[in-house]
């Protein structure tokens, strides 16, 4: 969502194309069609604020946890994935360690901080809330990306 050369919505608005297109609702759309957004990701692997490493490219594949591959287990066996958990090195460099991770959410959940002094930095204290009127989200709606 953060990316300098593509902008978020342009993806989301895809997203909502579609089902309008489809007349479909999100839990049809689910069975072949996810979105997630990723806040905080620059383009690709150009690094970012967020936990943007999740194996989408051979730059991001020190994260523990790999999109390709649970696009896979998807394809192969039927399970979908419900979020796609990223990785946020200290300085973007996996030789100084960790310095968080989080589950992102497919849309039209919005990722959701519990709060409550949850430390933000451990991805239970992070939950999917689905967003209401969903298809009426993206440019020109407010909030504008819901």
């Amino acid at each position: 969502m953060a990316d300098p050369n593509i902008a978020g919505e342009n993806s989301q608005r895809y997203y909502l194309h579609v089902a309008k297109t489809m007349g479909a609702s999100d839990e049809q759309l689910d069975d072949f069609f996810r979105f997630y957004r990723i806040s905080g990701n620059g383009h690709c692997s150009s690094g970012g604020e967020g936990a943007w490493e999740f194996g989408q490219i051979a730059a991001a594949r020190n994260g523990k946890f790999s999109a390709v591959q649970q696009l896979v287990d998807w394809t192969e066996k039927g399970i979908a994935p419900d979020t796609i958990t990223g990785t946020k090195f200290h300085n973007d460099d996996p030789n100084q360690g960790v310095a968080f991770e989080r589950s992102h959410c497919r849309f039209p959940y919005r990722t959701t901080y519990k709060g409550n002094g949850l430390d933000p930095n451990v991805t239970t204290s992070w939950t999917c809330e689905k967003i209401n009127n969903w298809q009426e989200c993206g440019p020109g709606a407010l909030p504008r990306l819901c």
